[in-house]
Parts: C-alpha cells; sequence; structure tokens
C-alpha cells in the first residue's frame, strides 16, 4: 500500500475551511487506496491524526515566527528514522531556506516530494505586506526544482509551476460529509446565506447596497469571521441594513446547518476582482452545491457553466447587484435539491479530483 504524509500547518481552529479541505483530500487519497497520514495543528498541539507530536505556545510571535521556520516539532517528525513514507505531499508555506531545509531533509531520505500550491499565480492575492515578502520568496523559488518531484496547484493555465512538472485540479468538496438542506417553511423573507473567511475580495457590502434599495424582505446571514469582519459591519450599519445582516461568527456541525436549512439561497465572493482574479475555484460554491441550495457566483468558475440552472450570475466588479431579479430567478426556478447535490456528487467529490493526481504522483 502506497504510504503518503500530507505535511501541513494548518490550524484546525482558526482555518477551518482549509482544515476541512485537507481532511476531504486525506479521506479521498485513502479512499483510492492509500495510507495516509495528515499534520495540523489543534490549539497548542501539532498533530499527526489524532495523534500529538509535541506542544507549541501560541502567540501572534509565534505564529508569525512559524511563518518564516518550518515548525520544529514537524522537522522532528520528519527525521526520526521511524517514520518513512514514499511519498510526502506539502502544503505550501512561506518559501525560504528553512522551508528548502525540510524539503532536502524528505529528498534526501529517498522520498518522492509533491507540493501543492493552493493558487497560481498567487502574487496579485497577496496584501502589500505580503508582497514584501514575497520578493524575499522569488529568491528561493530556484531551489524548488532540487527537491520538488511535483507540483499540483489550482490555476487557469496548464504550466510547469516553478520549472517543475505540474498537474492542474480545482476544488472538490467531500460530499458525503455534508448535509443536504431541509426545505425551508418560511418564504415571506428570503434569507441569503454566505459563509467565508472574511475578506475584501469577498465583497458583501456589493449586497448591503443592493439590499438598501430593495422593496422585498431580505436577510442576509454571514457566517465565519476575518480582517474584513468589522468593516463589514461598519457598511451595514451606514446603509442602514444592519438590522437585516445576520453576522453569526465561525460556525460548524449541526449550527451550521440549521442555518443552511434557515436560508433559501448562498453567496459566493462578490468582489474578486479586488485580488485581481476573474476565474475561481471557490470551496464554499462546492459546498453549497454538495448541501443542494442554489447560489449567486460572483466570478466565472469553469466547474459551474454560464447554463447551470442552480447558478445566479453577477458580473466581477462594483456594478449593483439586482436582488428582485435574483428573487425573480429563485421563485420561479424550483429548484430541486437532489438534482443539485448529485451534480457535487458527480462533478465536485474529491475522490474524482484527487484519482488523477494520485495517479501522476505514482507514475513518475
Amino acid at each position: 500500500m502506497n504510504k503518503i504524509l500530507y505535511l501541513t500547518v494548518v490550524d484546525k481552529n482558526n482555518e477551518p475551511g482549509i482544515y476541512k479541505k485537507v481532511t476531504a483530500q486525506t479521506k479521498a487519497l485513502r479512499k483510492l487506496g492509500c495510507k495516509v497520514d495528515l499534520t495540523y495543528l489543534d490549539g497548542e498541539q501539532f498533530k499527526v491524526n489524532d495523534d500529538s507530536l509535541g506542544k507549541e505556545k501560541q502567540s501572534h510571535l509565534v505564529r508569525l515566527k512559524n511563518r518564516f521556520v518550518y515548525p520544529k516539532v514537524l522537522r522532528n517528525y520528519l527525521t526520526d528514522p521511524n517514520n518513512h513514507y514514499d511519498v510526502v505531499y506539502i502544503r505550501k508555506s512561506f518559501i525560504n531556506g528553512s522551508f528548502i531545509n525540510a524539503l532536502k531533509v524528505i529528498k534526501g531520505r529517498g522520498t518522492k516530494v509533491v507540493l501543492e500550491v493552493p493558487t497560481y499565480p498567487y502574487r496579485n492575492e497577496l496584501n502589500f505586506a505580503n508582497k514584501i515578502l514575497y520578493t524575499w520568496e522569488y529568491c528561493h523559488l530556484g531551489m524548488l526544482k532540487a527537491c520538488v518531484d511535483l507540483v499540483t496547484y489550482i490555476g487557469i493555465e496548464d504550466l510547469d509551476v516553478f520549472n517543475i512538472p505540474s498537474i492542474r485540479f480545482y476544488n472538490g468538496i467531500d460530499v458525503s460529509s455534508v448535509k443536504v438542506k431541509q426545505d425551508t417553511i418560511d418564504n415571506k423573507t428570503i434569507r441569503f446565506i454566505a459563509v467565508a473567511n472574511l475578506a475584501e475580495w469577498h465583497g458583501y457590502e456589493r449586497f448591503f447596497v443592493a439590499m438598501a434599495s430593495c422593496s422585498e424582505n431580505v436577510e442576509l446571514h454571514i457566517v465565519g469571521e476575518g480582517p474584513a469582519l468589522a468593516t463589514l459591519k461598519k457598511s451595514a450599519k451606514e446603509l442602514g441594513v444592519e438590522k437585516s445582516v445576520f453576522f453569526h461568527g465561525n460556525k460548524l456541525g449541526r449550527e451550521l446547518d440549521s442555518l443552511f436549512d434557515l436560508c433559501h439561497i448562498g453567496v459566493d465572493s462578490l468582489a474578486m476582482y479586488r485580488a485581481n482574479l476573474f476565474v475561481s475555484s471557490s470551496l464554499k460554491t462546492r459546498e453549497y452545491a454538495a448541501r443542494g441550495i442554489p447560489f449567486i457566483l460572483g466570478c466565472e468558475d469553469r466547474d459551474f457553466e454560464e447554463n447551470c440552472q442552480f447558478v445566479y450570475h453577477v458580473p466581477n466588479d462594483d456594478s449593483e447587484i439586482d436582488i428582485q431579479d435574483i428573487i425573480k430567478w429563485y421563485n420561479s426556478s424550483n429548484f430541486n435539491k437532489s438534482m443539485i447535490r448529485d451534480f457535487a456528487q458527480e462533478n465536485l467529490d474529491w475522490t474524482g479530483i484527487m484519482k488523477p493526481i494520485k495517479s501522476k504522483i505514482f507514475d513518475f
């Protein structure tokens, strides 16, 4: 059986969306016949699967340090002679000397190294401070070729990323782990739901503007936290829609299921142009589809064509959104949640997405 270590520094509690993604990828590879171990941060504990590797006290300073120095507990795990893998599949961290050295340790043990780059190219997604750090990272990119065998990435074009053999993919969803929404009983008020780690490019203030001029009874339920939260709360108040916008914070499990059961329509990012992105592969749209809920899409996504019945497309710019037209679309479409769920199972499930990646990993 092929043995893989999925090496990440993902914080289970502070990055729930990314944690959900890496656990779903792990589950898919296991379904495909691989033995897979996953590393992640849970509170102050670095873990492999459910076993603690060691404690790392968390603070802003420690989190900053971990961006530049690959965590010691993971380096110790990699150098332990009892821990041998055929492949280490590593989610990209900040690429510097410490990261390169960790890759060299893995490669030096005769292990294949696969590097996942969540978005490529990614420079335009960075804020000003991170663009400065990117200059430092850029100086180390040439060193990757000697210690990485394959790159997997989400992107628009087929490329050899960092001049390394690469395979492109789109995001997926573990459909079986997502509960189908229950039918919404109250249709007097149309409720929208947006789930995100809130950032500037989610652009929900576009929706606030539309709500302010809409004569229909509508609500927007925002699930998640992030750097844009305070700005969004301020914007909702300034536009006079604060009584119709509900900020729920991070929600998981039954609490999240209940919010989906309450709502009629999902909302994806509405301002990806702010990150200079015009093609998306959002995790949340895939979750919306798996739950059987129609949704608004604010950026091109090649898994959802223009004629996709359960998707309402809005321009990827700052133009005004017509909520009344969206409600008309919703009321006239008679959506079948089972049909939407079946689409997700057939086209978006991680098992199907990881299958060609697994084949590529073990073909070279």
